[in-house]
């Protein structure tokens, strides 16, 4: 709910995924609301955000792997790699490792400022473990827009714009399958 803290959230929600990280197992964190609801901030807010928590658990528990860094912006069909600042296809982002919560802090400074800051985009940073540059398991951290988001830029969709919105769901649904199977 609006007031759970963030440590609750990470060990009711998130802290699970990344378990079944650690063993091998992908997954997605959704996290779907209004404009101003909170939904960077909790998943990229501060050092207290569900990311930088993940990374915390990883870096002290996964020594034998390397933890890597994507992230994303999708709208309809196309993806825009937020690190290299250029559009992109699922399996082509780039990758960067963090050995430290301060390389993730850098990391999503960049990010944010390659970010386009539009309410039609959803976002996804994902934090992958790799062994022998073969990723082991990886979690998507997803924020995405809600109708009413769209809505507030423009106070008459037409068709096509609710059409647009229809199709950029099923645009982050299969870039996130093909981030979980690369």
């Amino acid at each position: 709910g609006s007031s759970a803290s963030q440590e609750h959230t990470f060990k009711a929600v998130c802290l699970p995924l990344v378990n079944q990280m650690m063993s091998g197992t992908s997954s997605c964190l959704f996290v779907l609301g209004t404009q101003n609801s909170g939904r960077s901030y909790t998943l990229f807010g501060t050092d207290e955000a569900l990311i930088y928590k993940a990374a915390e658990v990883l870096l002290e528990n996964c020594y034998d792997k390397e933890l890597r860094v994507s992230a994303s912006e999708v709208y309809i069909d196309t993806v825009v790699d937020l690190i290299a600042d250029e559009e992109a296809s699922p399996l082509s982002l780039l990758e960067t490792p963090i050995m430290s919560l301060l390389d993730l802090e850098f990391l999503l400074e960049e990010i944010e400022k390659n970010s386009a800051c539009s309410s039609k985009f959803h976002k996804i940073i994902s934090l992958k473990l790799c062994k022998d540059t073969q990723t082991f398991s990886s979690i998507a951290f997803a924020k995405l827009i809600s109708f009413e988001n769209v809505s507030s830029c423009s106070s008459d969709l037409n068709y096509e714009e609710k059409r647009n919105f229809a199709r950029t769901f099923n645009a982050v649904s299969e870039f996130v399958l093909q981030q979980s199977n690369s």
